[in-house]
Formats: C-alpha cells, sequence, structure tokens
C-alpha cells in the first residue's frame, strides 16, 4: 500500500481520455498552482495544445479540473499551511471535484467522495480535522 503523503487523487485524471491524461500529468508536473487557478478561471483552452495531443476541445476544464483535485491533494500534512491556506486548498479541490462548498458542506463533501476519491476523502478528513482543533484552540483561549 502506498502512503498517502506520496500519492494525490487520480480519480478524475483515470476518468480522462489517455491523451487527455498526458497534459493533465503534464501540467501537474509542471504549472504551478496558481497558473493553474488562472487557466481554470480564464477558461480559454489552448487550442495548440490540445490539437497537437489530439483532444477534443470539450476535455478542457474536465483536464483543468483533474490536475487542480490532483494538485491540491498532493499537498498534504504541511503543518506550515495556516487555517486560511487550508480553506483555500479545501475551496479549490471540492470545486474541482464537483463539489464545491457553496452547494455542499465539508460533511457532505467527504461522504460522498469516499468511494470514487479515497485520497480526496482522506485529505478532506485530515484538514478539516486541523480546521476543527485550531477552531477548538481558538475557543478555549477565549474563555
Amino acid at each position: 500500500m502506498q502512503l498517502i503523503e506520496n500519492n494525490y487523487e487520480n480519480a478524475l485524471l483515470l476518468k480522462l481520455p489517455p491523451n487527455a491524461r498526458d497534459i493533465a500529468e503534464h501540467f501537474l508536473t509542471f504549472k504551478p498552482l496558481h497558473e493553474l487557478l488562472i487557466m481554470w478561471q480564464e477558461n480559454k483552452p489552448d487550442l495548440n495544445l490540445l490539437s497537437e495531443h489530439r483532444v477534443a476541445e470539450q476535455h478542457w476544464e474536465g483536464i483543468l479540473k483533474a490536475t487542480l483535485l490532483a494538485k491540491t491533494t498532493y499537498f498534504f500534512q504541511n503543518a506550515n499551511f495556516n487555517e486560511d491556506e487550508v480553506l483555500y486548498l479545501l475551496k479549490i479541490a471540492c470545486a474541482s471535484a464537483d463539489l464545491p462548498l457553496k452547494a455542499y458542506n465539508l460533511a457532505e463533501v467527504m461522504d460522498l467522495s469516499k468511494d470514487e476519491m479515497p485520497v480526496f476523502h482522506l485529505w478532506l478528513k485530515h484538514y478539516t480535522q486541523r480546521l476543527k482543533t485550531a477552531h477548538q484552540r481558538r475557543a478555549s483561549a477565549i474563555y
């Protein structure tokens, strides 16, 4: 069994056609998170790249979502992240998994991801627990 620290959620990557997966894996390796977010926000497919890999334009958003989910879940057990950074990663990961926090709460996302996205599910449990612990510490410090 592979350790989760050396793993990332690849369920969405595996749903892509092989040519599209090649692009996503390239992005995962060479594109930083902020660039991927800009690409996703702009939603302007790189037609040259898609053509080069013989991938239909309709797969562009799926490529970006799969890459974002993999990239965010790769950040596991980083004690240096503050609460805002954890929330930022949670929002990106949930949105890229088509389970946005505007539509679902974290308990629902964890339940819905349990079977199809096991690494994402464990990642969510870890960071949700970290947020809960931080919140409890803050609350006890106030009293």
